[in-house]
């Protein structure tokens, strides 16, 4: 339907995987019109996949190009004359084949090469079709929209490629973006540079900007110090829905690199260890992601939109989005690429997700050690339980997705804060050949937590929490804390007796958390939510409309 039968190509069945675990069954077909347009047949309707067009080239190599129409302009590429010259090559030496066979069935007049060729340039136009993405900065607004394209969270440990690297504290599984960025400011996302994300677009002429830092901390915007009210209260009228217009900072981020040779052929990772509050990427004028969620890391994998040579990451960063609504912590208010950014890769077979558990029995005298792995590939995964040069634990156990492991430990030291007894874990993972794909190490601690009468107890006593509220702040870069003065927070804290930290209100960068351990301080963990700003004056009007959670489905 809608093609005449001159300018019919190609009808072959397809069952294709549906990208949700299902299949489904659709029709591609191979054809131009008059707008040298392609077409899918699905479900009773033809399709137009307008703006993609896919070709081959010589020696049969498969090729694809995505030319993108923007504004319903002409496209303008140097392939494109090819590429139409191949396909009307294709439409003559059809025509001429269907009228010497014209007493046959022409759909079966195509040879063997050309449905397979048909076929992949069908299979890699829906691929495309699928992944390609724009960003829609109107969805800012909608609390529903929080996370695109963005990896699932997992933990945090840190894997070497061998012993050396082990020893020297330096994995060449990561590459740092710490350092100078081009940047440019705009005090609201209609004052932006718009396409800036694109490979043409250069920002090479941009001021910089370091990162990690806050964009207030460098020179843009200011501080702002709020506990109860929303920052944006006496500027703008808003409610949960809304986010601010006239005055909402975007930072716009761009950083070139080339892929290190230590990568090259692997999967690619970026890794924003935080951003505040809403983060838009692209790789190379792609659309990779986007994420919320400013206390918690942020990553994309990057291997289908990289290049030879010089790659272009672009980033913009909005002051507030939806989820500020939720973000209402009592401190300064700051926005920008405030932590961490570097790119990684994975071995052939890695440990992703990794749990670990040491808990006493009722007794004290034994302990179970259960370790939960997640990993991608297949292989083996050799472990040593060691204190000070003593092994307790040593074996082998299998790797295939998600696994469960628990072994039995006899007398173990306990951790308290008095007494922070810690153990090594080293775990080296090795694929089906036995060749070594990374080195794990942790430490672990065995304490056992409980409740007893309606009082809190650590290894069979009561705990007395002697402990701060602390905000994640430096007076030189806000919420930007280097480890020399995370240890010089914890040691000042142990010297004046305090032993439990509560982090108010979101989770900290992950250092503090091992330092908790080694030092011998109680962690009360918290997550990244504070709204009082919706419902103080709901205590007063009983108008509870505008709070937020507030069991909104949303």
């Amino acid at each position: 339907p809608g093609i005449t039968q001159e300018r019919f190509l190609y009808l072959k069945k397809l069952h294709m995987d549906n990208f949700s675990g299902g299949m489904k069954t659709m029709y591609l077909v191979n054809t131009c019109d008059k707008e040298e347009n392609f077409y899918l047949y699905e479900n009773g309707e033809l399709k137009k996949q307008k703006g993609y067009v896919c070709f081959y080239e010589r020696n049969y190599e498969m090729q694809e190009y995505m030319l993108e129409r923007r504004e319903r302009k002409p496209i303008e590429s140097p392939e494109k004359d090819k590429v139409m010259k191949s396909i009307r090559s294709i439409i003559q030496e059809k025509e001429e084949m269907r009228q010497r066979r014209k007493n046959s069935v022409f759909l079966y007049g195509i040879s063997s090469f050309m449905a397979v060729v048909v076929l992949v340039i069908g299979i890699n136009l829906l691929n495309s079709y699928e992944k390609m993405k724009k960003f829609d900065h109107s969805l800012l607004k909608d609390p529903r929209y929080f996370s695109d394209g963005r990896m699932d969270a997992h933990s945090d440990h840190t894997y070497y490629r061998c012993e050396e690297e082990r020893e020297d504290g330096k994995t060449s599984f990561r590459h740092s973006l710490n350092g100078l960025w081009k940047f440019h400011y705009a005090r609201n996302y209609a004052s932006a540079i718009p396409g800036f994300e694109e490979e043409a677009y250069s920002c090479k002429d941009w001021e910089d900007i370091y990162v990690p830092a806050h964009i207030q901390m460098e020179g843009y915007d200011a501080p702002q110090y709020a506990n109860v009210q929303y920052p944006w209260e006496g500027h703008e009228e808003l409610h949960p829905g809304q986010i601010p217009e006239r005055f909402n900072p975007v930072a716009s981020y761009v950083r070139y690199f080339h892929v290190p040779e230590s990568m090259k052929g692997k999967r690619v990772f970026v890794s924003f260890q935080g951003a505040e509050s809403g983060l838009a990427l692209w790789l190379n004028g792609k659309f990779v992601g986007y994420s919320e969620d400013s206390f918690t890391p942020s990553e994309f994998e990057l291997t289908e939109y990289l290049k030879e040579g010089e790659n272009k990451l672009a980033a913009q960063v909005f002051k507030w989005t939806a989820s500020s609504w939720c973000e209402d912590q009592d401190f300064f208010r700051f926005s920008g690429i405030y932590r961490d950014v570097y790119l990684y890769t994975v071995p052939e077979v890695h440990v992703y997700d990794l749990k670990i558990r040491a808990i006493p029995d009722e007794t004290l005298k034994k302990a179970s050690l259960e370790i939960v792995t997640k990993t991608w590939g297949k292989g083996k995964l050799k472990l040593i339980l060691s204190r000070k040069g003593e092994i307790l634990l040593q074996d082998e156990k299998a790797l295939d997705g998600e696994d469960t492991c628990t072994w039995e430990i006899l007398n173990p030291l306990l951790w308290s804060a008095e007494e922070p007894n810690l153990y090594d874990l080293d775990m080296e993972v090795y694929d089906e050949n036995g060749m070594l794909q990374e080195i794990i190490p942790e430490k672990v601690g065995f304490r056992r937590f409980e409740m007893k009468d309606g009082i809190m107890t650590l290894n069979g006593k009561r705990i007395v929490f002697k402990g701060v509220n602390r905000h994640e702040f430096s007076s030189v870069t806000g919420r930007h804390v280097s480890r020399e003065e995370l240890i010089q927070d914890i040691v000042t804290m142990k010297q004046n007796n305090i032993n439990a930290i509560r982090t108010c209100h979101y989770p900290d960068a992950s250092p503090i958390y091992r330092l908790c351990d080694e030092y011998g301080l109680y962690m009360i963990a918290e997550n990244n939510l504070e709204s009082h700003g919706s419902w103080d004056v709901a205590e007063l009007t009983g108008d509870y409309t505008d709070i937020v959670p507030h069991n909104k489905p949303e």
